[in-house]
């Protein structure tokens, strides 16, 4: 039996849920499987990628406030497809694809999520309890991509316990490695220069603002360091203005958004992501596979990740001189750097490869579809 799976996100621009959907659908070799994918907001990037190499890419525009003609147009779309599971994936995209379930009753298509992360602080996940047990219960599972998470959940909503599946992201080690590297020279970093960088959604979340002011502070000790901001989002002109403001424009890069990302890792001497909150960061392991070796925050699934003083570094996510400290202590010790982004490699190459987290997705649909 064929398996018909839609899925819905807000777009599939620049972030680590969109980069989860694209590699499993570029990467799925499974015969009993077709996919194809809705947006709600915009393409994106990765969607423009899919649509390249023929995948069906569907943009259904949302309505400003809660659009209930969306949840209708999305089941035409499934009616159309011969869906048989929509995957949902964000709170939003969650609730129309649960609406649109309940719009095509009668013609028994399953309805799953994958939570990839907190929303806000590493516990605001929960702000919105009552929507959350209203999804869960009109959805055949709720996949989370940590333990942390599962935990959480499991707390809040233990009623809804065996409906929660964790799946750990995984990323393909060997493409990483085929990437054309970004060039020093291009950008004029010399041997003298530390490069430190992050790849992250420019959202609130992610925390860029600690790390702008650790550059400015590691400058004024008389460091010579440069930043890359590596993506896009509704912090760019906040961040930009930070930086302004810290007098540190030059040496601070924002790249916008770039479809080779993967391709800046080799660039950085530290990867560094402050998060606030995090499921299983996708930068975080495509920074640890690359060899590169990562300072991030100690929230969610970071811990999972890293363990600290082996494979790479934590710190607190609003202490600015733990962060400092640790950059300064990695950038006066090459041979720890070394020996830190060694064993990431390893533990990336152990533990999360991206065919094992596409063959439990694909055995989760068989497994919903013959319910």
């Amino acid at each position: 039996m064929k398996i018909n799976v839609l899925h819905l996100l807000l777009s599939l621009d620049f972030g680590g849920a969109e980069r989860v959907v694209s590699l499993m659908l570029d990467k799925s070799r499974s015969k009993e499987i077709n996919y194809s994918v809705c947006c709600i907001d915009s393409i994106g990037c990765y969607g423009e990628d899919l649509i390249n190499k023929g995948f069906s890419v569907n943009l259904i525009k949302r309505n400003k406030g809660i659009d209930f003609a969306l949840p209708v147009k999305i089941a035409k779309l499934i009616h159309e497809k011969k869906i048989n599971i929509i995957h949902a994936h964000g709170e939003t995209p969650w609730f129309y694809s649960v609406l649109a379930k309940i719009v095509c009753i009668f013609n028994r298509v399953k309805c799953i999520t994958t939570i990839h992360g907190y929303g806000g602080g590493d516990r605001d996940v929960f702000k919105n309890k009552l929507l959350w047990k209203f999804l869960m219960f009109f959805s055949n599972k709720t996949i989370v991509v940590s333990e942390k998470l599962s935990e959480e959940i499991n707390k809040i909503k233990p009623f809804f316990k065996d409906r929660i599946k964790t799946i750990i992201n995984g990323i393909d080690i060997k493409s990483i490695a085929l990437v054309k590297k970004q060039s020093k020279k291009y950008w004029k970093i010399d041997n003298k220069t530390t490069t430190i960088g992050i790849v992250a959604r420019l959202s609130a979340v992610k925390n860029h603002r600690i790390l702008l002011q650790a550059v400015s502070e590691l400058l004024k000790q008389g460091r010579e360091v440069k930043l890359f901001i590596v993506g896009d989002g509704p912090e760019m002109g906040c961040l930009k203005c930070l930086s302004k403001q810290l007098g540190i424009t030059k040496k601070v890069i924002f790249t916008g958004m770039r479809n080779d990302a993967v391709s800046f890792y080799p660039l950085f001497d530290i990867f560094v992501l402050p998060s606030l909150s995090e499921g299983i960061s996708m930068t975080i392991l495509e920074a640890m596979a690359s060899r590169v070796p990562v300072i991030a925050s100690n929230v969610g699934g970071n811990r999972e990740i890293i363990e600290h003083g082996k494979n790479g570094m934590l710190f607190k996510s609003d202490d600015l001189n733990e962060l400092l400290n640790k950059i300064k202590y990695l950038i006066d010790n090459p041979l720890k750097r070394d020996n830190l982004s060694a064993n990431a490699r390893k533990r990336i190459e152990k533990n999360f490869s991206l065919n094992q987290m596409i063959l439990q997705y694909e055995n989760l649909y068989q497994e919903i579809v013959t319910e």
